[in-house]
């Protein structure tokens, strides 16, 4: 039996949200102890030490990428909002070539909330959803604004 059939509806919609709040908790919480150790390793004495190291030969190191502290309020379809979040997020990660299509996934669906979290909940996250994701955001703003014409 599975766990939807144990719950009623409401119960399985807040356990579900309560999910994904420690999913993401998770992930924040992966991105910050990676940039602690990308910062230690950085560190002068760190790079003595991996320069000694020796590797086997078909060993790759891929290059790490410092992203900036993002500092976004959680976007939720709210179209007062959405311009201000847009260029940050755009300014931020959407147009830097050094963040590759999955990041720049990873991140969004991390500053998602509420409406504009449940809007995309369904599509995986990979470097080819992407533009799609973001279609789907700027396509439900367009038609907020249609429906709401004194709005911004």
């Amino acid at each position: 039996m599975t766990i939807h059939g144990l719950l009623n509806d409401v119960e399985y919609a807040t356990d579900v949200e309560t999910g994904e709040v420690y999913i993401d908790s998770a992930k924040r919480f992966i991105y910050q102890a990676a940039r602690a150790i990308d910062s230690r390793l950085s560190a002068p004495m760190s790079a003595m030490r991996l320069a000694t190291t020796t590797l086997p030969s078909h060993t790759t190191i891929a290059p790490t990428i410092k992203f900036p502290t993002l500092k976004l309020e959680p976007f939720s379809c709210d179209i007062v909002s959405w311009p201000r979040f847009w260029e940050q997020f755009q300014s931020s990660v959407d147009i830097n070539p050094s963040v590759s299509q999955i990041n720049k996934h990873v991140f969004l669906r991390g500053y998602l909330d509420g409406e504009a979290k449940h809007l995309v909940d369904g599509i995986a996250v990979t470097a080819e959803t992407y533009e799609e994701i973001k279609r789907i955001l700027h396509t439900k703003i367009w038609r907020q604004k249609s429906h709401n014409p004194g709005s911004s």
